[in-house]
């Protein structure tokens, strides 16, 4: 069990981390002039692989998350 949270611990870093580097790339993209524009698809670009790994360890979140709980009703 304690490997368990261990592993969700490290999860929640990931997806911490990929919020702070959408931030990141919000702040890029304002500050991003007209003539920028192949930046700014870039950072497009960037946001969405960011958010779709955002999604995937969202998802594993939650099933850790399930079993971790299912797991200690069975321990009792």
């Amino acid at each position: 069990m304690k490997n368990l949270y261990f592993i969700m611990d490290e999860f929640l870093k990931v997806e911490y981390d990929i919020k702070a580097l959408l931030t990141v790339l919000a702040i890029m993209e304002g500050g991003c002039g007209e003539e920028k524009e192949e930046v700014k698809r870039i950072i497009n670009v960037l946001e969405g692989y960011l958010k779709s790994v955002e999604e995937e360890v969202h998802t594993a979140i939650g099933s850790l998350d399930r079993f971790v709980v299912e797991d200690g009703r069975k321990c009792r």
